[in-house]
């Protein structure tokens, strides 16, 4: 993916110049362009085509310059819908993601506020896109409490899906439609039919008691009953938007078990208590505060003390292979943001990728649950697999954002030199519509020779920060090919059904308003005759 995102920036950097002088691009999109997280975006959602992602790379910037996007400002956007906070940003949700809220109700179907509402969008996305540097995704809140036909925007809907799929691609996280009317059900048959089957898997309608499965209580506008009594201004619209960029982390749930790890003689007995789903132990602020783990989203960052023994290998120590850019962050940690070779005091001949340093993990970037049946009734089963790379002992612990989602099995151990192991991963039913916001953390550190014969527990709490490596891994649910078939086929039904019932009705309306026609031409007829009975009573009685 790297190789085609350099080439595809190599293409359009050496074509920019030009288009911008014939006025096909804006020149100041010039910092888009010179992003490769920008471009990565484009290749990901075209996934890895490069003449594809190249060509809607060119429309995108074609399309920022007809629409004049870097032109927009609050002041630019007709004073009615900025007033009526129709969309802004207000609060994140609990992954972290900013959330732009759209207010149904308040949106009025018509040329202008249809425009001004488009802008508006367009200058909120924007300035996420920039100050997150193409980088974070965010929540999109569709609150259509209160709303009606009256509401119902299908050029606005069409405009905002091809924004999200065409010209800001990446930045959507999830949506979230809250409160759709029945009144508007048919209409949202028919907008899924315009959706890609992965938006369509981003894509939650949500009644208002499911909420705070998305977003918690203090982040939660008052009115969907939250905490936050916030009461809209236009000011909101010129206001930096705030960066969450830390999560909560806790312990997975494990059963009780007995772990014997391959090729290690080593045996532990995990006495974990079984957490029921849902429900957290109580604990100490300042072991909560503990707890804290600051991430990058499309970045695997791993932060490393300069006391650890863990150290960077130069270039000329690895012959043709690379290093990365390495940034300082404060006189005590290293930030690295890239592929590195490393090197242990321990076993300074092995050389091992930056991802896990000690562990090779398998799936690297996202577990993703596959639905059978019924996923709200039954359990869901996958797994992680841990390779130590190292020549020492590994010890390994798991936690989640999400603990009364899963059940671990086991949630610590060891695993011995060279040696894999699997951790099962378990999705409780009536979980699957809340697992796009989860996500796993995978802790390594090398065991030393001094501590082999003790508790993992124990041996996790005795650790130094800068001696744990760390991995993040996003959840995904999806349905089994078979089933998803189905589902497609049964939604694909519905709406030709649902087509055949329109015009059903507009051939019934059709016939009713002949009727219409014909009953007012009779009742004109008698009308025209009672006035002629009318003079002739009248001539008879003045004759």
């Amino acid at each position: 993916m790297d190789a085609v995102v350099k080439s595809i920036k190599e293409n359009i950097l050496a074509e920019f110049d030009a288009e911008v002088t014939n006025g096909s691009y804006d020149q100041r999109d010039f910092v888009h362009v010179c992003s490769d997280q920008f471009i990565a975006n484009f290749v990901e959602i075209k996934k890895g085509d490069k003449q594809k992602s190249l060509e809607l790379l060119r429309s995108c910037l074609k399309w920022r310059k007809e629409f004049k996007v870097n032109d927009i400002t609050v002041e630019s956007i007709n004073a009615s819908v900025v007033q009526a906070g129709v969309l802004f940003v207000r609060n994140h949700d609990k992954s972290g993601r900013p959330i732009l809220i759209f207010k149904g109700k308040r949106h009025q179907k018509d040329p202008v506020s249809n425009e001004a509402a488009k802008q508006l969008f367009v200058y909120l996305m924007e300035r996420l896109y920039r100050q997150f540097q193409h980088k974070k995704r965010i929540m999109c809140l569709f609150d259509m409490t209160g709303s009606g036909l009256t509401n119902l925007d299908m050029q606005f809907v069409k405009f905002v899906i091809s924004c999200f799929e065409n010209y800001f691609p990446g930045l959507l996280g999830i949506l979230v439609i809250l409160e759709l009317p029945w009144t508007l059900n048919a209409a949202w048959k028919i907008i899924k039919t315009w959706l890609s089957k992965e938006a369509l898997e981003i894509i939650r309608v949500i009644k208002k008691n499911e909420i705070m499965n998305f977003i918690s209580e203090d982040q939660l506008l008052d009115h969907l009953g939250g905490k936050d009594h916030y009461v809209y201004t236009p000011a909101i619209l010129n206001c930096e938007f705030e960066d969450e960029e830390e999560e909560y982390y806790d312990d997975a749930i494990s059963a009780s078990d007995t772990v014997e790890l391959n090729g290690s003689d080593f045996e532990e007995s995990i006495n974990t208590q079984e957490t029921t789903a849902g429900e957290k132990p109580e604990e100490k602020p300042e072991e909560k505060s503990k707890r804290r783990v600051h991430f990058n989203d499309d970045v695997e960052e791993i932060v490393m003390h300069r006391d650890s023994d863990i150290e960077l290998v130069t270039e000329n120590e690895i012959g043709s292979q690379q290093t990365a850019d390495v940034v300082t962050e404060s006189p005590n940690t290293i930030r690295q943001r890239s592929t590195v070779v490393m090197k242990s005091p321990e076993f300074p001949s092995s050389s091992v990728s930056a991802v896990g340093i000690l562990l090779a993990i398998n799936p690297l970037d996202e577990i993703i649950f596959t639905g059978t049946n019924s996923p709200n009734k039954e359990e869901v089963k996958e797994t992680i697999t841990l390779t130590n790379l190292s020549p020492q002992t590994v010890a390994f612990k798991i936690k989640t954002t999400s603990p009364g989602n899963y059940k671990v099995r086991p949630s610590v151990g060891r695993i011995s030199p060279k040696s894999s192991f699997t951790i099962n991963i378990t999705l409780l039913p009536g979980r699957s519509h809340l697992v796009i916001r989860d996500k796993f953390l995978i802790l390594s550190a090398a065991v030393t020779s001094n501590s082999n014969g003790g508790d993992v527990t124990s041996y996790w709490k005795s650790l130094l920060p800068s001696n744990i490596m760390e991995h993040r891994l996003l959840c995904r649910f999806t349905l089994s090919k078979g089933l998803e078939d189905s589902f497609l086929a049964t939604e694909q039904d519905e709406v030709a059904e649902m087509k055949n019932l329109i015009i059903n009705l507009t051939t019934q309306v059709g016939n009713m308003q002949g009727t219409l026609d014909k009953m007012e031409r009779d009742t004109k007829c008698i009308r025209n005759r009672l006035n002629l009975i009318s003079y002739a009573i009248l001539f008879a009685f003045t004759a």
